[in-house]
């Protein structure tokens, strides 16, 4: 509480210099309040705010996600977020996994787990409409039958019940080049500008994209 109080006290300060600063340098009052962390936002910093409202959005990892799991200080998060879901059965609750390749072996299995988990305390089961998941990976391939194996595997899955969507390689375009350019603004530039150099003119030919020999 003293933490977040200290927050609270630079936020006001901040905020009473930038009022300040703001006749004369707006963009300068717009930094000094913006410089320092403010408490009344929509982000929550506190665990217990989370625990008394949880949010709608929880970024966590799973070493956490377990802590989470099996303390009693939490419990209410996962009990409000079911009632929640209860009231309403077109309410959906989003999975979101960032590099899903990496939970391989022995501890990607003890994430599985920890998932199914998850899903239990929430009253949903891995086919429940009320269920999203999405998981990011750059290594797993609609066209192998591994990933579609893994994916079924760890989060308990039939395979008419998710869908790989692969991204595309974007081809790098080749650069537009040109044989010859108009004469007239170059020699306007070497009349306006007496001192600047030859190599300076075919630089900046070739930075239009002339790809001419030099004479």
């Amino acid at each position: 509480m003293e933490k977040l109080q200290s927050i609270e006290n630079d936020a006001i300060g901040a905020e009473a210099e930038s009022n300040k600063t703001r006749s004369r340098d707006d963009d300068l009052a717009d930094v000094i309040k913006y410089s320092f962390p403010q408490l009344d936002g929509g982000e929550m910093r506190s665990r217990w705010d989370m625990q008394d409202n949880p949010p709608d959005i929880l970024i966590t990892n799973f070493s956490m996600l377990s802590v989470m799991l099996m303390r009693d200080e939490d419990s209410g998060i996962f009990a409000k977020t079911k009632k929640w879901l209860e009231a309403d059965q077109g309410r959906v609750f989003h999975l979101i996994i960032d590099e899903l390749h990496m939970y391989r072996g022995t501890a990607g299995t003890e994430v599985a787990y920890l998932i199914r988990l998850l899903l239990s305390r929430l009253g949903l089961n891995p086919a429940d409409d009320r269920l999203r998941i999405i998981a990011s990976s750059a290594s797993i391939s609609k066209e192998k039958e591994a990933s579609n194996t893994f994916v079924k595997d760890f989060f308990g899955i039939e395979g008419s019940d998710f869908d790989i969507i692969e991204g595309k390689t974007i081809p790098i375009r080749a650069e537009h080049s040109i044989e010859t350019l108009p004469a007239r603004p170059f020699l306007e530039l070497s009349q306006k500008w007496p001192d600047i150099q030859d190599n300076d003119l075919e630089n900046t030919a070739r930075m239009l994209g002339y790809n001419g020999n030099s004479k």
